[in-house]
Order: structure tokens, then sequence, then C-alpha cells
């Protein structure tokens, strides 16, 4: 399927944002003095991680579509084994490296459970194995469940994408209310716990189904307005964003996860917002800068950018006085320093494990 660089924007953005997160929160968050500075970066993970879940809905039912009008939609089978050819190979080989260095506590009893977790794609579903060797990898593990879901879901959205649309954000708020009720009533507290059991694909179903939403309405709008629209696109993508921002800085001053009213349909809001953003980029004439190239170099590599960025930036932090005295002392120094290295090893690894003959 041909890339379309105005979506491919928005994956090197969700990457871009998702990196300036965990850099600026293992760095101390630095900028705290700087109020509206802080709280956009605090909000990096949140954002991308979502936007990075709509974009999996997006490509996977236009992958799908493009597949049906060549009349070869593809069963369960065959459409799982594409999608783990697809994001295994690089995955299996970063998990693989980082246990090579990690401690010999991994090998010991409770370690082989972190490692099963990993090599299965499940170590989302436990506090305790949530982020244990990567950090940034438990959205793998939702991502490639809901691979699993995927075909059953692009029918159902094909039938109708409005209906499913509302259905799934009805689902994801009624899962996070049953969750965190549940969680609540069992004595837990801590909201790091919560964060994990309320970003599960049930709890998250709404962020994947409004990205097919996003595909289908386009796919459908292009019957009525066969090339892209400027006038139509630009307000859209503008508004989109204003309203983004306007969510940031509402949900800085109010929790996102644990017993909380406003927290329940949190990420549902945010998740239509980016929805709405998705649709906006889709009809704009295709943005071709020469400024956007390194974007374009970000999201065509995004994948093993996103694999080995934060492993890449805790052993600097750690091991080199150089980049740990940056981060401290010279963050915005530090920032660029983090993306052009993750990008090399992000480069390096989809070259040489995805396309090994290129």
């Amino acid at each position: 399927m041909k890339r379309i660089k105005n979506i491919d924007l928005l994956r090197a953005g969700a990457i871009l944002y998702i990196m300036l997160y965990h850099c600026y929160v293992l760095s101390g968050q630095p900028w705290q003095m700087h109020t509206a500075l802080h709280v956009f970066l605090s909000f990096g993970g949140e954002i991308g991680v979502t936007l990075f879940f709509l974009l999996s809905g997006y490509g996977i039912y236009l992958s799908l579509a493009s597949s049906e009008e060549r009349g070869k939609l593809p069963g369960w089978k065959a459409f799982m084994k594409k999608r783990c050819l697809r994001i295994m190979p690089q995955y299996y080989v970063c998990i693989t490296v980082l246990l090579i260095f990690m401690s010999t506590q991994m090998l010991s009893r409770d370690g082989i459970r972190h490692i099963i977790a990993y090599y299965t794609l499940t170590e989302n579903f436990s506090p305790a194995t949530h982020g244990s060797i990567n950090g940034a990898l438990w959205t793998m593990g939702v991502i490639f469940q809901f691979y699993l879901i995927a075909p059953f879901l692009y029918k159902a959205v094909r039938k109708n994408w409005l209906v499913s649309a509302i259905i799934s954000i009805l689902f994801t708020i009624i899962s996070r209310i049953t969750i965190v009720r549940y969680l609540h009533a069992m004595g837990v507290s801590d909201l790091s716990v919560f964060f994990v059991y309320e970003r599960q694909v049930c709890s998250s179903l709404d962020n994947f189904v409004l990205g097919m939403t996003a595909a289908a309405f386009w796919k459908n709008m292009k019957k009525h307005i066969p090339y892209p629209c400027l006038k139509l696109g630009l307000p859209v993508s503008l508004v989109s964003a204003a309203l983004i921002l306007v969510w940031i800085f509402y949900y800085h001053s109010h929790s996102l996860y644990g017993i909380t009213t406003v927290g329940y349909p949190a990420h549902s809001i945010l998740a239509l917002l980016l929805c709405i953003l998705l649709i906006g980029f889709s009809i704009l004439p295709e943005i071709n800068f020469l400024f956007c190239r390194p974007l374009y170099f970000v999201a065509r590599n995004q994948y093993g950018i996103y694999l080995w960025h934060m492993p890449i930036i805790m052993i600097l932090q750690a091991n080199s006085p150089l980049f740990h005295t940056m981060s401290q002392q010279r963050f915005w120094m530090f920032l660029p320093c983090m993306i052009i290295i993750a990008s090399i090893f992000g480069y390096f690894s989809t070259h040489f494990v995805d396309h090994p003959a290129s």
C-alpha cells in the first residue's frame, strides 16, 4: 500500500512527542518552572501513544480495504501472519539484545516470568512486567491484542462506521469505569496500577476503532471530494489541534487515572479529537516541503525508533557523564542528541532486520 505523506507527518509527530516526553521525565522534568512548556511535555506520552493507537487502526483499515478492493481480503490466519512478520523481527531482536546485557536476575524464577511475558507480547497485563525490560513496549502488547480482533472490527466499521465508533466509545468508557471501581474496591490506590489496567485493549478499544473510522470516513469522503482540499482540510486540522491543546491544559489540573469522573472519558475525548485531526490531514493536499524530509525519514523508521529510544536514553544517561550532565544542565541540547541517536538506531534496526537485502 502506498504511503500517505501527510499521515507520515503524524507518525513522525507521535514518535517525536513520545521521545520528548521520555527524555523529559527521565531527566527529572527540568523545565517545571516554565509552566506551559512543562504541561505540554508532560502529556507527550498520553497523546503520542493515543495517536499511535489511532494510526494502527487507520493503517489496518486501509490495508484491509485495499485487499478487499483487489478481491483478496485475507482470512484471520493470513492477516495475523502478515502482522507478525511486520512487528516481531525487530521486536524480538530488541528484547533479546536488552536481555543479553541485563542483570542475571532475569534468569531467576521471577525473571523468567518477565521474559515469557515479553516474548508472548503479554507484558501489558501485569504491573510487575509492565515496563520491566523496556518501558515503552507495553504498547506493543496492546497493539498485538488489537490485531487479534482487527479483522472483525474492520467488517463492523466498513458496514457502519458511525455506529461502530459510538459503540466503541461507550464500551471503552464502561470498561474503564468497571476496571477502576474494581481496583478501588480491592484497595488499590497506586495510580501506576490504574494506569496499567486503564490502558488495556478493552479500555483503549475506541482508540483503534476511531482510527479505523477516520480511514473509513476519508474513503467515503473521497467519492464526494475526489481531490485534496486545502480549504476544508486546513481548518479541520487547525481546529482539532487547538482543541487538543485545550484538552492538555484542562487535564493538567484533573487526574486521568483512578477514581475520577472527568477521567473516565478523558482518552475517548482525546481519541475523538485526534480522529478529527487524522481526517483533516487525510484531506489536505500532500505536504512535501524540504523541511519535512527529516520527518518522513523518522516516519519510515518510526517502529525501530520507538523500540530503541527509551533504552538508549536510559543507558546514555546512566553510563555517559557527558549525557548525564547535559540532561540535567543543558536539556535543550540533550533532546536533539537523543532524537538523532535514536533515529540512527531505528534506521539500522529497520534496514538490517526488516529489510536485510535492501
